[in-house]
């Protein structure tokens, strides 16, 4: 069924729309493998409604959770854009519309290719705020990312030009380290 309708693979990132109950799935193209959100419906055919091109030039490129915008009339998705002449890799949100036209990047943060490993959408979680104007992106606390960079970053949507602010994540507690084993003198045998 996937292959017939250009996609190769899906992802384990899901979203469902409260109201009609319509899923968004990231999932890959066939040709290429580039990342790509799948529309399934509950109409009872063979459940995908449409495939939408995010627009990402390579299948090194990523997408991570989709969310449905309040009006279902777009999809959110946290991005990893790599450049492989450069050796950067951008995180950016992705935002999709459903009827079809060109998707728009809001570039979040920047870094060598290292700090956004193959785990990192998994980490870097996106949502909405109630009114829908506000999307909280958050980059974990994955260690390949340099503390100062670690974060909430709150993108606005609502304005034209999409500021981004950032709010930095508190250090995590030391562990307390095992005192080490020391072998202790035994008391000589009692005759």
């Amino acid at each position: 069924m996937l292959n017939a309708k250009g996609i190769g693979d899906i992802t384990g990132f899901v979203d469902v729309e409260p109201k009609s109950r319509t899923m968004a799935i990231t999932g890959e193209l066939l040709d290429g493998g580039r990342p790509a959100i799948v529309i399934l419906g509950n109409d009872g055919n063979d459940g995908i409604e449409k495939i939408l091109d995010a627009e990402m030039k390579s299948k090194e490129d990523g997408l991570g959770n989709p969310q449905w915008s309040r009006d279902a009339k777009l999809i959110y998705a946290p991005a990893l854009f790599r450049n492989a002449a450069t050796g950067r890799t951008q995180f950016a949100v992705v935002e999709v519309p459903l009827d079809g036209k060109k998707p728009r990047i809001d570039p979040i943060s920047e870094g060598p290719k290292a700090e956004f490993d193959d785990n990192f959408l998994s980490m870097a979680q996106i949502a909405l705020s109630p009114d829908g104007k506000l999307i909280a992106v958050s980059n974990g606390y994955n260690e390949k990312v340099r503390p100062e960079k670690r974060g909430i970053f709150l993108l606005d949507v609502s304005q034209p030009g999409r500021p981004v602010s950032f709010y930095p994540a508190p250090a995590l507690p030391a562990v307390p380290q095992k005192p080490a084993n020391k072998t202790e003198a035994k008391p000589a045998a009692k005759e």
